[in-house]
């Protein structure tokens, strides 16, 4: 068991590396639409 993960991990390091990049990447741009459109609600509230 332990060493098919110490494979798995050390196979797929630059994978999960890039993958973790686009993640944060989507994260990012889900905040950054999720703000927007709460400003946006805010404003035709308030407005």
């Amino acid at each position: 068991m332990k060493k098919l993960s110490n494979i798995s991990s050390s196979g797929k390091s630059l994978t999960s590396s890039e993958i973790r990049i686009q993640g944060c990447r989507e994260a990012r741009r889900k905040i950054y639409y999720s703000l927007t459109s709460h400003t946006l609600l805010h404003y035709k509230f308030y407005a």
